[in-house]
């Protein structure tokens, strides 16, 4: 298992995106444990787009998305779902 280098995120998210599906996200828990998911699906928005969690405002809690490409955004949907924005090159 590698890390996905730094050119693969800085492409626009319409072709990252799909490239993303069947990729596992990996976290080192601070009791040294993994937790390990795979993606299954993904959306691609600009900055323009009302669905883009940055469309409204920048805020504290969504800085990351205005930041380098490569920049995961972790946020709860509807209070089950963990959903991770990723930043790319556009």
């Amino acid at each position: 298992m590698s890390a996905l280098p730094l050119s693969f995120f800085c492409r626009p998210a319409e072709v990252v995106g799909p490239d993303l599906i069947g990729c596992r996200l990996v976290k080192l828990q601070d009791d040294g444990s993994l937790l390990m998911g795979v993606i299954v699906e993904t959306e691609a928005y600009s900055q323009d787009e009302p669905a883009c969690n940055g469309y409204r405002r920048r805020s504290p809690q969504n800085e990351t998305l205005f930041g380098e490409p490569g920049r995961f955004y972790v946020y709860v949907s509807y209070g089950i779902h963990h959903c991770v924005n990723v930043v790319t090159d556009r």
